[in-house]
């Protein structure tokens, strides 16, 4: 694989967002305010669509976020039970309202650096994609 690929490769997967099992929920903490439980509808190793629990907005967009807590139940293929993982640093990208359940949705970007916690999310991302 010669350069241009590897960049284009690593930029696939960092914007490759699949299904998040059901019950998976996120903790958004910022300075301003903290969303309890909100639902993760897809994830990925670059960010995530989320679902607050109100139809007004609770974050602007570009708005900073500085700990995302994720809690994912069991995918049923590794022998983990649960996976909780910690992402310092993301941001609001955009927002829209989900008709269906008359709540905000919002895409958050990733701003994490932290080979660990890419490494845990690719191998959720993968264990997800393979149930």
């Amino acid at each position: 694989m010669n350069a241009e690929e590897q960049v284009n490769y690593v930029e696939r997967r960092r914007a490759k967002r699949i299904q998040a099992p059901a019950g998976t929920t996120a903790i958004l903490k910022d300075t301003l305010n903290s969303i309890d439980a909100v639902h993760v509808l897809n994830i990925g190793v670059g960010g995530m669509l989320i679902c607050g629990n109100s139809v007004s907005e609770e974050f602007d967009i570009d708005s900073f976020i500085d700990e995302v807590i994720i809690d994912v139940p069991s995918t049923g293929v590794s022998s983990e039970c649960r996976v909780c993982l910690v992402v310092n640093n993301a941001r609001v990208v955009r927002s829209s309202l989900d008709k269906a359940s008359q709540t905000m949705c919002y895409a958050i970007s990733f701003l994490h650096e932290n080979t660990y916690v890419i490494e845990k999310l690719e191998k959720l991302v993968n264990s997800i994609e393979s149930a």
